[in-house]
């Protein structure tokens, strides 16, 4: 598990959004929440809030992770 507190946010998925992209993409809703949790439980993302979710930096960060976590301790 990722624990680092270097966030890259994806966003807020309500069920109206989750609605919306689910009828634009052609699957249920419920196929869209099966599918999130599904990226939540292998950890590419994880859930921060109520339909909030990030992305986990070790896949998603275009720098070397060391090189971020050394930006974050001096911007902390």
């Amino acid at each position: 598990m990722y624990t680092h507190e270097h966030r890259i946010a994806i966003g807020l998925l309500t069920k109206n959004s989750r609605d919306r992209l689910a009828e634009q993409i052609g699957v249920k809703e419920t196929a869209m929440r099966n599918q999130i949790t599904r990226l939540c439980q292998k950890e590419i993302f994880r859930r921060i809030g109520t339909g909030e979710f990030e992305a986990n930096p070790n896949l998603f960060a275009r720098s070397a992770w060391s090189d971020i976590h050394n930006d974050e301790n001096v911007s902390s």
